[in-house]
């Protein structure tokens, strides 16, 4: 008779997620809840960040100072709040002079073009219908 043989710490470790985890392909996909976009200009220091489910966004910029640097976010205003749940995708042209974004609802496929306006607020305008 064969004397069973002593499982290892790793060992153990993983079969104990694999029991966690349930069966292969029973896990959901999950998008990330945010989404961060640079516009495609070089000329500006911005990014966006988009909230996937609400379609929020706001654009931010890291500001140097006197008293010290810090990154500076630009409320999102009237179109910008976000709208019906989505999910939400960021995406950029490929003109470079351009410091926008356009903004897609998956769901509904609407777009809407955001932009920081003034260096006070982040606005996007609807689809025309």
């Amino acid at each position: 008779m064969k004397t069973p043989r002593a499982i290892g710490r790793p060992a153990l470790i993983a079969l104990a997620l694999a029991a966690f985890a349930g069966p292969a392909g029973a896990q959901e996909t999950v998008s990330p809840a945010w989404q961060i976009l640079a516009p495609p200009s070089a000329e500006w220091n911005i990014v966006y960040r988009l909230n996937r489910s609400s379609g929020e966004i706001t654009g931010c910029a890291y500001i140097e100072r006197a008293a010290g640097n810090v990154t500076t976010c630009y409320p999102a205003m009237d179109h910008a709040r976000g709208g019906d749940p989505g999910p939400y995708t960021l995406a950029a042209s490929n003109n470079s002079t351009v410091i926008s974004v356009y903004r897609l609802n998956e769901r509904t496929g609407e777009i809407s073009l955001c932009w920081v306006a003034g260096w006070k607020n982040t606005l996007c305008a609807p689809e025309d219908e």
